[in-house]
């Protein structure tokens, strides 16, 4: 127990956020930032980049910084965040999260279907 509350005073998620497509976007993501990683806090932790994210509030794409995340299992791993430039030239958001080797895969797959 006390090693749990440790890694969750490190600042380590341990949620583990659904797969989607969130949002269509018009304009093109900045390209990443080149982040600074701190020490890893140990625990079985995996860095999980940054990346920005559109801001509709503001019209604009705000950077989230990376972080140290403890997977779920030892069988998952983090497919992060990203985009998919579509054929109409808008922009798909694909959230971060963890997978089996087998999801990713056929997330991956499903979206080069929608690029199509």
């Amino acid at each position: 127990m006390f090693g749990l509350a440790l890694l969750l005073s490190a600042g380590l998620t341990f949620t583990v956020p659904a797969y989607s497509q969130a949002v269509i976007i018009q304009t093109a993501p900045p390209a990443a930032r080149v982040e600074v990683r701190p020490a890893n806090p140990g625990g079985g932790a995996i860095w999980t980049p940054g990346y920005y994210q559109w801001n509709p509030t503001t019209q604009s794409y705000d950077w989230q910084t990376g972080s140290w995340q403890v997977p779920p299992s030892r069988h998952m791993r983090w497919v992060p965040s990203h985009y998919i430039q579509q054929p109409d030239g808008t922009y798909n958001f694909y959230t971060g999260h963890w997978a089996t080797r087998h999801q990713a895969h056929e997330e991956r797959e499903a979206e080069l279907k929608h690029e199509r």
